[in-house]
C-alpha cells in the first residue's frame, strides 16, 4: 500500500506541474494537501494527526512546509527583464532549479536539477 502511495503521489505531482496547477500557491496547496492526506490514508502510524487538535496542529504545519517546499520546486519563475535600449519588458523563460533562503548577508541554497 505504501509502494502505491508514492507512486500514487508522484503521478498526482508530476501531472500537476504538467498542467501548470503548481504555478499558484492555491494549486500548489491543493496537490499537497492530496499528497499528504494519500500519505497519512497509507500510513496506520500517522492517522493520530487527523484525531486530536493537537494532530490537526501538526498536520497543518507539515502541510505548510510541504506546500512552501513543491511551489519552490514547480513554480515556472517568468523574470521580467527591461531591455535598455528600448525601455520594453522582455519576459526570459526560466526554471528554477535552486531552492535558496537568505540570512542576512548569507545566503543558503540546494541544487535541485541542471538543464542544458
Amino acid at each position: 500500500m505504501l509502494v502505491l502511495t508514492i507512486t500514487l503521489g508522484i503521478t498526482l505531482v508530476i501531472c500537476a506541474h504538467a498542467v501548470s496547477i503548481t504555478d499558484t500557491w492555491l494549486g500548489t496547496s491543493t496537490v499537497a494537501a492530496v499528497v499528504m492526506l494519500l500519505t497519512i490514508a497509507a500510513l496506520p502510524d500517522c492517522q493520530w494527526l487527523l484525531q486530536s487538535g493537537v494532530g490537526w496542529l501538526i498536520a497543518a504545519l507539515l502541510w505548510a512546509i510541504v506546500t512552501t517546499v513543491y511551489h519552490r520546486l514547480l513554480c515556472e519563475a517568468l523574470p521580467i527583464v527591461t531591455d535598455r535600449r528600448r525601455q520594453t519588458p522582455v519576459v526570459e523563460l526560466k526554471r528554477r532549479h535552486v531552492i535558496g533562503w537568505s540570512f542576512g548577508r548569507y545566503q543558503v541554497g540546494i541544487a535541485v536539477g541542471v538543464t542544458a
